[in-house]
Formats: C-alpha cells, sequence, structure tokens
C-alpha cells in the first residue's frame, strides 16, 4: 500500500463517513422542519420520532435552532442519544419566573367564592406541568449543553474533532424561516481506519517477500469466503440484513470498500423504510396522526390505558359547513384552515398520552387518557374555543360567521374500560354524541358515557 493510497483510503472513508452522516440526517431534518414550522414540540418527542433518531448510525447528539414559520417564536430543542432524551433549549430564567407567577395568579383566583374551581384547577395543573417542563429542560441544558458546544462551521459543511473523536454536520431545516441543525456523530471507526491503514501499510512491507509464497491460499480465505458472505446476505430480505456483523468492513482492501458500500446501500434502503413508515404515520396537510396511524395504534392505546387504569376519551372534532367554505372560497383556502386546524389541535396536545389523528376531509380525533371523566370535557371546550378564537371568516356557518367546530365525546371510565372489547364501540358512543352536537346548532358538545350495557 503506497502512501498516495493510505491518503486515499482515509479520504474515502472521512467522504463515506460524511456521506452516511447527510443521509441519515435528511430523515430528521424531514421530520423536525414542519415541526420547526408550526411550534410542535410534541411531534419531536413521539416514540416514533426517537426511533427515528435512533436509527441514524452513530449519531451522538443534535441541536436544533430556528423560527416559526408563523411566528417570530424561537424553536429550539436537543436530543441526546445515551440517555435517550430530547429537551427544550434557549429557556430563560424570565420564563420560569412567568410561569410561576401565573401559577400564584390561579391560587389567588382559586380563593374567590365565584371561582370556577375546576376550570382553575386544571389550568393551574397544566400550568406546574409546563413549569417542571421547564426545570427539567433547563436541568438538561446545563449538564449535557456544555458536552457539545457548537463550533463555527459554514452551513452545509463538516468538521472533524480529533481529541473527541467525533463528526459534526451543520445542516439547513427546509422549513420557510429555516434554521439549522448540528448533528454530532461518533467518528472513532475513521480513526480506527487510519490505525490500520498505517498497520496495514507495515504489514505488507513484513510480508512482501512470502506473498509469492502463500497467494493462492491468502486468496481462497481473504477473497473466496468473505464474497461468498456477501453474496449470502445480498440473497437475504432487506429488513433481515444485519451488516453491523459483516467483518469485511473492517478490511481495508477492494472487498472492504464493496462491504461498506454494500452497508450503505442497505442502511440508505432501510432508513428510506423507516421514512416511509414515519410518513405514513403522519397526515401529510396536518402533521397529525393518519387514519393509518389511527388504525394501527388506536387498540394498543386501549390496552395502555387498561393496564394504567385510566379513564379514555374519545373526541371526534368535525368543522361546522366546512364543505360550504370549500365551494366558496375554493379547496387551497380550506387546505390553509385545515393546516391552522391541525397547529391548534396540536397546541392543546400537552401529554404524552394525548394523541390527536386527521380521519379525513375535515374530520379530526383525539384520543385521552385521564385519572377522572370530568378532565375530559374542558380540553374538547379548550379544543372549540381556541379555534372560535382564531376568528377565521366564514360567512357561511352563520350565526357565528367563523371556523367553528362541533364535538361528539365518547367516555369510559376505568371500572368500565375493562370490558371494552374493541375501540370501534366507543367510536359509536362519540359518533351519536357528534350527530347530537350537530342537531344543537353546531360549535357545541356533547358527551355520552360508553357502558357495558351500550352494547
Amino acid at each position: 500500500m503506497t502512501y498516495n493510497r493510505y491518503r486515499s483510503e482515509w479520504e474515502t472513508g472521512i467522504t463515506h463517513a460524511v456521506s452516511n452522516a447527510r443521509s441519515s440526517s435528511n430523515a430528521i431534518i424531514d421530520l423536525v422542519s414542519p415541526s420547526a414550522a408550526g411550534l410542535n414540540y410534541t411531534n419531536v418527542k413521539l416514540d416514533s420520532s426517537l426511533k427515528l433518531y435512533a436509527a441514524a448510525e452513530k449519531l451522538i447528539y443534535f441541536s436544533v435552532d430556528a423560527i416559526s414559520d408563523f411566528s417570530s417564536t424561537p424553536f429550539a430543542f436537543a436530543y441526546l442519544r445515551k440517555p435517550e432524551l430530547v429537551w427544550k433549549t434557549h429557556n430563560q430564567e424570565q420564563d420560569i419566573a412567568q410561569q410561576e407567577a401565573k401559577i400564584e395568579q390561579f391560587k389567588r383566583r382559586l380563593l374567590a367564592d365565584d371561582a370556577d374551581k375546576v376550570k382553575l384547577t386544571f389550568l393551574m395543573g397544566r400550568a406546574q406541568e409546563r413549569l417542571l417542563r421547564f426545570y427539567m429542560d433547563m436541568n438538561h441544558e446545563r449538564q449535557y449543553g456544555p458536552l457539545f458546544p457548537l463550533p463555527n462551521i459554514a452551513p452545509d459543511d463538516y468538521l472533524l474533532l480529533p481529541d473527541k473523536q467525533q463528526l459534526v454536520l451543520h445542516l439547513a431545516l427546509r422549513n420557510r424561516h429555516q434554521g439549522s441543525i448540528y448533528l454530532f456523530f461518533d467518528a472513532q471507526h475513521l480513526y480506527q481506519l487510519q490505525r490500520d491503514i498505517r498497520w496495514q501499510l507495515f504489514k505488507e512491507a513484513l510480508t512482501a517477500v512470502l506473498f509469492s509464497v502463500i497467494l493462492i491460499a491468502w486468496a481462497t480465505w481473504w477473497i473466496v469466503r468473505p464474497l461468498k458472505r456477501l453474496a449470502g446476505n445480498m440473497s437475504a430480505h432487506l429488513k433481515d440484513i444485519d451488516v453491523s456483523q459483516l467483518s469485511e468492513l473492517e478490511r481495508d482492501d477492494e472487498l472492504g470498500v464493496l462491504a461498506r458500500r454494500f452497508k450503505s446501500l442497505v442502511e440508505r434502503a432501510q432508513g428510506q423504510m423507516v421514512e416511509l413508515e414515519q410518513r405514513s404515520e403522519l397526515d401529510a396537510l396536518t402533521q397529525l396522526g393518519s387514519r393509518f396511524y389511527f388504525n394501527a395504534c388506536s387498540e394498543d392505546y386501549v390496552s395502555q390505558a387498561k393496564r394504567a387504569q385510566q379513564c379514555v376519551g374519545f373526541l371526534i372534532c368535525d368543522l361546522d359547513n366546512f364543505k360550504a367554505y370549500n365551494d366558496s372560497l375554493g379547496h387551497p383556502e380550506g387546505d390553509k384552515v385545515l393546516r391552522r386546524v391541525g397547529l391548534c389541535i396540536q397546541s392543546t396536545m400537552k401529554r404524552e398520552t394525548d394523541k390527536a389523528f386527521r380521519l379525513g376531509g375535515e374530520e379530526f380525533v383525539v384520543l385521552l387518557q385521564t385519572h377522572q371523566v370530568n378532565d375530559i370535557q374542558p380540553i374538547a371546550v379548550q379544543l372549540c374555543q381556541q379555534l372560535e378564537g382564531l376568528e377565521i371568516p366564514h360567512p357561511q356557518n352563520a350565526p357565528f360567521e367563523v371556523v367553528t367546530m362541533s364535538i361528539g365525546i365518547g367516555f369510559v371510565n376505568a371500572e368500565n374500560l375493562r370490558h371494552l372489547n374493541s375501540i370501534d364501540q366507543i367510536y359509536e358512543v362519540a359518533d351519536q354524541a357528534l350527530y347530537r352536537a350537530k342537531a344543537a346548532g353546531r360549535n357545541a358538545i356533547e358527551l355520552t358515557e360508553w357502558t357495558p350495557a351500550s352494547t
């Protein structure tokens, strides 16, 4: 192996690592960009999102800094692979002070004789949850942020950190206001490659005299067997291929390059499969869960609630007179409204167990788990009030003249939930409640409790 080849192998290794890192980053950027556009922190913390981050080979940490497409509000968070954490960055002490002041205000209002104690208690609980998240995020930032100082790299460029044996990429997001993401990858394999190449130089010089004697044996052991192993892997099903176990990956000859190229192709294809699964879980227009995702996870959602001994709320949200809106202003304007409705619903989903889906057209479903059934209706009220508060003009929706929604709620307490056999049973009672809400004049909420006697 000549010095020029050594340089070529080293540069090829760097190029290969950067290419793999960029390829792994694409799916993350595709997920983060619309989340930054809509200030959707919930989306970046979903289990499916964490699986997507974990699927990026050798990714250690990344940090996002962006601006919402719909306001000047910053959107910033970080991810650390071990331990698996996602937290908001750029939190300020004044944010905590404001949240504490809001909690104190709720406490004072609760002392009033005419206070709506249920609503105020609910709002104070939400404020306390946000305050706790502030503290946790700031603690994570203090603990882990200094471990990954952001280097001065031009956008779409990379930097190797020899002291930490890390590769850093600086890439742009794809939302309208863009923003950027710094991704830190483990680059130990590159420096191991460098040591291997140097050792190979020494070995080849030492064994040059014996080369002609052992050529046939070497060719059989060093070429034929690895090719057979590679061929065996190539014939396997894509999902079943574990390229990390290929011993040829550590080789520095053409078979090593072939193995790494094969590994790159397999990982790219597997990454694309993960990305397709991720995309199929999201409704492209609203970034809520899709009908496919609802069908896939709703039964597991009920099973989880049973194990946790929680109450379940099933909210069917349907925009009022929305066909008239599309007929009057056109479907492009209708799509804009649906996007805003999606953001409105996302902003209301605060807990990990809050799930929202777009089933099609103007129909949305929200799944809730609560300790008490009385906690369900306030969330529906908040949804209706927030949407009406957007004041989106809708002349065909008399008497409100703005876009509104009606909500049918089907709910089941923890005791009766044990007797629920299918999500379709509570879906049916929620649909009946929605029918009554529409008949009551729209922009209304109706509740129906499911019991074993309902079947």
